[in-house]
């Protein structure tokens, strides 16, 4: 099962640069697939990805450098795009339409 960990709530959980994280993802599980371009780590691969860091984390911890991880989930949706970045999707995989920049601009007074 899922739990959407991103590299990006692994470096606020870790203090490890995201960067590096996917870096050490794409070494240990290849590439991402052609079909999406965020990393979304099942609790294996995001617990693999704590284990291989925890020494470094620790000690950045240790010399105060990094600040303590954030417990308070993200109140706003989750949502996903696909690689085109043309195609939005919700947590539950449900197609999400949101509007352009454009029709946004030309929304009528009071919608």
């Amino acid at each position: 099962m899922a739990d959407h960990t991103t590299p990006a709530d692994l470096e606020r959980e870790l203090g490890i640069d995201q960067k590096r994280i996917r870096h050490y993802l794409r070494q240990r599980y290849g590439n991402l697939p052609a079909y999406t371009d965020n990393w979304h780590l099942n609790q294996r691969a995001a617990e693999d990805v704590r284990l291989h860091f925890h020494a470094e984390s620790e000690a950045l911890r240790a010399s105060g450098a990094v600040l303590p991880a954030m417990t308070e989930p993200d109140p706003g949706p989750t949502l996903f795009r696909d690689a085109t970045g043309s195609t939005t999707y919700d947590a539950a995989g449900n197609l999400v339409y949101l509007p352009s920049a454009e029709e946004l601009r030309h929304r009528p007074a009071g919608d």
